[in-house]
């Protein structure tokens, strides 16, 4: 995608990136914010097992591409997610050989009807820059899909990171503030809820990007 930044690790993986989920793996906390410009996306690294809560995997990528032009990121059943992101990117694919071009808010909504079906526990978040502007939406089963215009947090460690985020949201906030703010609220999230790690042993690992116009 033209204009998406990522931000690298704070710290380095140690093993390779894995994609083998099993249908127990699940996701815990994603954030973003929105400012003039500017969308900031970040996740942390970690899965755990659905029922038990033992975290599974410490190095996975959170960050699938939908489209040519857009990236999405989820909290909750890993399979469920990916499952749901190839299904819009099918249907993207399959308008455009048709002719019709998709906007973010129409794929979107697409997603929201698709998990009215199935599992709609999840909480998804897609961006991409439409008309020159980097753009946001969220995707929950309640409510319909919204734009995002500010700070969100998605997942079991949102109360937490929510809680940091009114806190030092600012409107005037420049790229540096936004990213380093994006960073202190995954980790705060990551040390307080169990569902996104509830601990710092082992690895976990804060990827976040930058989309800009």
């Amino acid at each position: 995608m033209s204009g998406i930044l990522e931000s690298g690790q704070i710290a380095q993986p140690a093993m390779p990136r894995r994609e083998d989920f099993s249908e127990d793996d699940a996701y815990g906390t994603t954030i973003v914010i929105v400012r003039k410009g500017t969308v900031i996306i970040g996740m942390d690294s970690r899965s755990r097992e659905h029922r038990s809560g033992r975290i599974v995997k410490e190095d996975n990528i959170k960050l699938s591409q939908i489209t040519s032009t857009v990236y999405g990121t989820f909290s909750g059943r890993a399979k469920a997610g990916r499952k749901l992101f190839e299904a819009m990117g099918k249907w993207d694919t399959e308008r455009k050989e048709n002719g019709t071009a998709t906007t973010l808010k129409e794929l979107a909504d697409y997603g929201w009807e698709l998990i009215q079906e199935g599992d709609g526990d999840n909480s998804y978040i897609i961006v991409g820059i439409e008309n020159k502007e980097p753009k946001a939406y969220g995707i929950r089963k309640y409510p319909k899909s919204i734009r995002l215009t500010k700070g969100y947090a998605y997942g079991s460690g949102t109360t937490f990171a929510m809680e940091l985020m009114k806190r030092k949201f600012k409107d005037d906030m420049s790229d540096r503030y936004a990213m380093d703010l994006a960073e202190e609220i995954l980790l705060y999230a990551a040390l307080q809820d169990k569902g996104t790690g509830g601990d710092l042993h082992g690895n976990l690992f804060i990827t976040f990007y930058l989309i800009k116009s």
